[in-house]
C-alpha cells in the first residue's frame, strides 16, 4: 500500500506568538504594506482548507502605494491542527496591518504573520514627511488610547514587533503603571526592544506570574538575547530569585563573556543539586552563543 502525505503537514513549522513576529523581518519580505478595516469576506468552502478573498479599507500605506480598497487572497486550514501555516481567518469589521506582495489581488507576504491585528485609532499626523517605522510608531502610540483593551493590547504588541530602541518613549506611561495587562505587555516590548533597565520589572513579574502566562512566557526567551554588559547585575539577580529563568540568564550572562559573570555563574553550574550542568555545555559554547547573537541581530 503506498502512502500519501498531506502536504499541509509537509511543510509544518513551529508557531510563535504574534508578539513575537518581527516587523523589519516582514518589511524585507513584503512590497506593499498597509493597514486597514475588512469590509468584506468572500469563502471558498473545502474539505480542508479555505481559499478566500478579503476585501479592505485602506487607512494608511506605510510602503507602496495603491488605491483605498484592495483585493486580499488568503487560505486557512479549517482544522484544529497548528502547523504554522494559513492561520489567519479575517472577518469583517477587524482592523490590521498588512505585508503583502502582489499587483491586482494582494497576498499576504507570509500565510501566518504577514497581518497582525491592530487598534483602529490612527495618529493624526498623516505621516507623509517621515519614514515607515516612525509612522507605525505614531500609529500604534495612538492604539494606546483604544477604548478597548484589545485594542491597546494589541498597539503595545505592535510596538515591540518593531524590536526598535525608538519606540520606547511611546511605552513610558505604560510602564509607569503600577500593574495591570498594559503593564505587563510594556514591559516586554520594552524587553524586546533593547531596554534591558526594565529587568527588575521583569524579575517581579516572573516571581509571581504563574507558568505560561502572557506575556510572561514570552520573557524568558528575550532574557536568553540579552548582551548589555550593563545588565549582568540584573541578570545575575534574576538567576538567583527566578529559578525557572535559570537557563536563559546563563546563556544570556554567558554572551555577554565577562568575567565577573563567569565567577558568578560557575557554582550554578557545578551543583549537581542545581539542575544546571547540562547547561555549562552551553554556556561555555561558542558555537551556541554565536548562533544566538547572529538570531538577535
Amino acid at each position: 500500500m503506498a502512502l500519501v502525505f498531506c502536504p499541509i503537514f509537509a511543510s509544518a513549522r513551529i508557531p510563535i506568538n504574534p508578539a513575537q513576529v518581527s516587523i523589519p523581518a516582514l518589511s524585507d519580505q513584503a512590497t506593499l504594506i498597509f493597514r486597514g478595516v475588512v469590509s468584506n469576506v468572500n469563502m471558498e468552502t473545502k474539505p480542508i482548507m479555505n481559499g478566500a478573498l478579503a476585501t479592505l479599507i485602506v487607512d494608511r500605506w506605510y510602503k507602496g502605494s495603491g488605491p483605498s480598497q484592495v483585493a486580499l487572497s488568503f487560505s486557512y486550514i479549517r482544522t484544529e491542527v497548528v502547523n504554522g501555516h494559513d492561520c489567519i481567518a479575517f472577518s469583517p469589521g477587524t482592523h490590521w496591518i498588512i505585508f503583502a506582495t502582489g499587483k491586482r489581488v494582494l497576498k499576504l507576504a507570509d500565510d501566518c504573520y504577514g497581518a497582525l491585528p491592530i487598534s483602529a485609532r490612527l495618529a493624526a499626523d498623516s505621516c507623509t514627511h517621515k519614514d515607515m517605522s516612525a509612522c507605525m510608531i505614531a500609529d500604534f502610540a495612538a492604539g494606546l488610547d483604544d477604548d478597548e483593551l484589545y485594542g491597546r493590547i494589541a498597539s503595545i504588541e505592535r510596538l515591540a514587533n518593531l524590536t526598535s530602541g525608538d519606540v520606547l518613549p511611546a511605552l513610558r506611561s505604560e510602564l509607569e503603571r503600577s500593574g495591570g495587562k498594559e503593564y505587563e505587555w510594556a514591559v516586554y516590548a520594552a524587553l524586546r526592544s533593547g531596554d534591558s533597565s526594565v529587568l527588575p520589572k521583569v524579575e517581579e513579574l516572573l516571581q509571581v506570574s504563574p507558568a505560561r502566562t502572557l506575556p510572561e512566557d514570552l520573557m524568558y526567551y528575550e532574557i536568553g538575547l540579552i548582551r548589555d554588559v550593563s545588565a549582568i547585575p540584573d541578570l545575575l539577580s534574576i538567576l538567583a530569585h527566578v529559578p525557572t529563568a535559570a537557563f536563559e540568564c546563563i546563556i544570556a550572562l554567558g554572551s555577554i563573556g565577562s568575567p565577573k559573570a563567569a565567577s558568578a555563574v560557575a557554582p550554578y553550574l557545578s551543583d549537581p543539586e542545581q539542575g544546571l550542568v547540562p547547561h555549562a555545555l552551553l554556556w561555555r559554547s561558542e558555537e551556541h552563543t554565536s548562533e544566538l547573537q547572529s538570531h538577535h541581530d
